[in-house]
């Protein structure tokens, strides 16, 4: 699977989208969404692992993350990545658009901002608890990197199952989608088919505010658990394991991403 080119970029020599992990998926465990579970103002445990969903950064809303996998796919090494990035607009009047920049193979063969990219995402909340996005992972890189673009689009859907959603077993959000570039099966990166493949994501907030995670990717599934330790901080921790039905890859792979939330006053 690709959990995206969050933690490799360029660092083995395999096809780029089997090789690499990218951002986005890093961006997916930070937890930047705009779920409406959690207190207003609060900042939501992530709802994918590693595929997009119809959520994103609006204005006011800046996130700054680090990820970091045990190895990279088909090695025994190490990386991480970084990656920042803030909202424009309003999703819930008309849209929303998210954009982040991600540096790549931290410590390892480049140093912080040589290697990395930009993504782009437009988003919209829409009535009956859905939500849709559209974007374009890695739209411009610079650096010495194989993060190609993985156009798509998704859907996702909020499921209250409690009265008061924070409470255990009180809310889930299924997300789909179809994408090009990293989403594609590891066949069809390897016979250089471009085509389309199907993507998912089922998140269960299971307490406030912790979410359990499973994770189609599109090559492989990941499972794992996103939570806030500190009340009052928005941070996010996202651990999971990878590549779980060995489609895709050598095997499992324990995953990790940090992230923070900011939210700013914006002048419109």
């Amino acid at each position: 699977m690709r959990l995206s080119r969050l933690l490799l970029a360029g660092c083995v020599l395999l096809p780029g989208p089997l090789a690499a992990q990218d951002g986005d998926a890093l961006r997916a465990r930070l937890g930047i969404t705009t779920v409406p579970v959690t207190r207003e103002g609060g900042t939501s445990p992530a709802v994918s692992i590693s595929t997009p969903t119809g959520y994103g950064a609006d204005g006011g809303l800046a996130f700054a993350g680090v990820g970091f996998q045990e190895r990279t796919r088909y090695t025994n090494v190490r990386d991480a990545a970084a990656v920042v990035g803030f909202g424009v607009g309003d999703s819930r009047r008309l849209l929303g658009l998210e954009v982040a920049a991600t540096t790549y193979s931290l410590g390892r063969r480049h140093a912080p901002g040589k290697v990395g990219s930009v993504t782009f995402k437009l988003h919209r909340l829409l009535p009956a608890d859905f939500a849709v996005a559209a974007g374009v992972e890695n739209v411009a890189h610079w650096g010495d990197t194989d993060a190609g673009r993985s156009p798509y689009a998704a859907l996702s859907r909020l499921f209250v199952l409690n009265d008061d959603p924070r409470r255990r077993f009180g809310a889930l959000v299924l997300s789909a989608g179809v994408g090009g570039g990293r989403f594609r099966s590891e066949d069809d990166v390897q016979a250089q088919r471009h085509r389309a493949s199907p993507f998912g994501s089922a998140a269960l907030f299971i307490a406030e505010p912790v979410t359990v995670v499973a994770d189609w990717t599109g090559q492989d599934l990941a499972v794992g658990t996103s939570f806030l330790p500190f009340q009052h901080v928005p941070l996010v921790f996202t651990p999971a394991l990878a590549d779980l039905t060995r489609r895709a890859g050598d095997g499992p792979r324990f995953i990790l991403g940090v992230g923070y939330g900011l939210r700013y006053r914006t002048p419109f």
